[in-house]
């Protein structure tokens, strides 16, 4: 693997785990130090998060952080809301029973695991796979890797906002979202496009809020 690659993933991995403050300033040397690569790579790496969004390079004060606001998850959901509709139309263009069944009984048995005694740790875990997976399972359907990428980074960019912004995942939340999964999901079964496209839109919005702790 490149080094700028490497690079690239440990800054992403430094932010998650609060080496690296959202809204702060760094200069290039500091990050050498946390990064651990060599600074023509780190560049290269800079380079491409810049291009992303991560920061803004300024060759005299230093790299500052984007700090993540309403307007960044405002557009980040108005791009899932496009991009997920389309796919959505998608969907009723194939056979597509067998993958939502396995979704459906997905969701029950994560729903059903919910109880007093439930490892919250774990519980977060499985619900942020399968919440990657139903909205994966949409985008696929458009068989356009270039949309799979973008979506995959804003996705990515939403994710790192929440966890600065102490986004709350409790097991209510999370039971939440997955009901609003489930009535997706029973609106595809019946094969009713319009209440499908009408829920989807609901539940984006309802994720949006719940990011921004409206």
């Amino acid at each position: 693997m490149k080094l700028s690659k490497i690079a690239y993933d440990i800054f992403k991995e430094k932010i998650f785990e609060g080496k690296i403050k959202l809204g702060s300033k760094i200069k290039q040397a500091e990050l050498v130090k946390i990064v651990g690569v060599p600074t023509v790579p780190l560049r290269e790496a800079l380079q491409k998060l810049e291009l992303e969004g991560y920061i803004t390079i300024n060759p005299r004060s230093g790299i500052y952080i984007f700090t993540p606001d309403i307007k960044m998850f405002s557009n980040a959901f108005q791009l899932r809301k496009i991009i997920e509709l389309e796919a959505l139309n998608k969907y009723f263009e194939k056979d597509f029973y067998e993958e939502i069944i396995s979704l459906e009984k997905e969701h029950i048995d994560l729903l059903k695991s919910i109880t007093k005694k439930t490892d919250i740790k774990k519980l977060k875990i499985n619900y942020l796979k399968l919440e990657k997976k139903f909205h994966i399972s949409l985008i696929n359907n458009l068989k356009n890797d270039y949309i799979v990428k973008v979506y995959n980074s804003t996705q990515e960019m939403i994710s790192i906002s929440r966890f600065s912004m102490s986004y709350k995942l409790s097991p209510n939340i999370i039971k939440i979202s997955i009901k609003e999964h489930m009535i997706i999901i029973n609106s595809i079964k019946k094969n009713d496009n319009i209440n499908a496209e009408k829920n989807l839109i609901l539940h984006l919005n309802n994720s949006l809020h719940r990011s921004l702790g409206i």
